[in-house]
């Protein structure tokens, strides 16, 4: 069996990732996808029969690690390969202040490989996370998403389009800033009736 036991201070993945191109964003594109969620695309086939004979243990800490844009601290994941299993038995990380906890398997005894994942996000602040992920400076809140996926196949096409479980996602203290929704409400009503509008109005939009 093979064991893995890695620690690091800091990690930036993105400087070893192919750069995105307009062919491997329309790769991506779901609308680009086949309808057909039981056949699998050309390339597309996991090599199960590879998989499953892995035998491994890993448990990686990472004080840093950057990967597209995104920043995680305190990452640390344990996961391991045995008898036709692959498992992320805990995967957790500091996330823009908030925490990333998740887990997973991969079973391949069965013919049809089953997948099964648990995730959950508390406290994710939006506003620094979608400034390094797009520089979208804009929007701000607190975000928390939870999902408990299942799905199963011999392909990432057909994983993907078979995903199914429930998710949640909430945004506390959404706000939009520097954009005031009620103030261009409020002015084009007063445009349509000839009027100025009159008072001062924030510069945001406060979301209860």
């Amino acid at each position: 069996a093979m064991v893995l036991n890695l620690k690091g201070t800091a990690l930036n993945a993105d400087d070893y990732l192919p750069p995105v191109t307009k062919d491997s964003a329309d790769k991506a594109d779901p609308s680009t996808t086949a309808n057909n969620q039981n056949a699998p695309q050309s390339g597309d086939d996991l090599p199960i029969e590879t998989l499953k004979e892995l035998v491994f243990t890993s448990n990686v800490q990472m004080q840093k690690l950057v990967i597209n844009g995104l920043t995680f601290t305190n990452l640390a994941v344990k996961s391991q390969g045995l008898s036709g299993v692959l498992s992320i038995k805990q995967a957790e990380a500091n996330l823009y202040n908030g925490r990333l906890e998740a887990n997973g398997s991969f079973d391949m005894r069965d013919k049809t490989p089953r997948l099964a994942l648990s995730s959950a996000v508390k406290k994710l602040q939006l506003k620094p996370m979608l400034i390094d992920a797009s520089d979208t400076q804009w929007i701000d809140g607190q975000a928390n998403f939870s999902a408990q996926f299942t799905s199963q196949g011999r392909s990432t096409t057909q994983l993907v389009n078979q995903v199914n479980g429930p998710a949640s996602f909430i945004i506390e203290n959404l706000s939009l800033e520097k954009m005031n929704l009620e103030r261009n409400v409020c002015q084009a009503v007063a445009y349509a009736r000839k009027k100025e509008l009159d008072g001062e109005w924030p510069s945001s939009t406060q979301f209860e």
